[in-house]
């Protein structure tokens, strides 16, 4: 799948700002469409993938430039998500929006494996968490306002049972390690 070979690439030799040394530097892309495989440089790439970012970048400004949010002060952008790791990505955000910048990382989530605690599992983690924090409110599962706490509790680790396939190797109530934050 073309998807599939840009995300290796992006994720192989991927960056907005490549060091000078490994600008010429070449690779091989194997597209569906040709018979022999492309070959391309860092800096390609670099300038490509750059652009990208600036227009992702002018998107977030363009939701931020709304009459409701216009009093908002930023002081801080955490980025989230796989392009979150992008080699350079920090630098773009903090010289565009002069604010600091982090990267997420999943938190709160007791026993999530060494291997889940990546950025690309920050967004879906936080949710999971969210949902299950407030699901003791009332809502459609709780039978009554007084009940709502009772029946969320005990719908919560069916909650976290039934999206088990989102975080590969993660087995609800299965300790590793310790918390990964709070």
């Amino acid at each position: 799948c073309a998807l599939d070979e840009a995300e290796a690439v992006r994720v192989a030799h991927g960056s907005i700002s490549p060091n000078v040394k490994t600008l010429s530097e070449e690779f091989e892309v194997h597209a569906r469409s040709l018979e022999d495989p492309y070959v391309v440089t860092r800096r390609e790439l670099a300038q490509l993938m750059q652009e990208r970012a600036t227009e992702l970048i002018h998107l977030v400004r363009g939701k931020l430039d709304v009459p409701h949010l216009e009093d908002l002060k930023i002081s801080k952008i955490v980025l989230t998500g796989g392009g979150a790791k992008l080699d350079g990505i920090q630098d773009l955000f903090r010289h565009y929006f002069k604010v600091q910048v982090r990267t997420a990382v999943p938190r709160g989530a007791d026993g999530l494996p060494e291997e889940q605690s990546d950025p690309k599992y920050s967004a879906s983690v936080g949710i999971l968490l969210w949902g299950m924090r407030n699901l003791a409110r009332e809502n459609h599962i709780s039978e009554s306002r007084s009940e709502g706490r009772s029946a969320a509790i005990a719908t919560a680790p069916g909650i976290a049972a039934s999206v088990k396939g989102l975080l590969p190797g993660w087995r609800p109530g299965k300790r590793r390690g310790t918390s990964v934050g709070v």
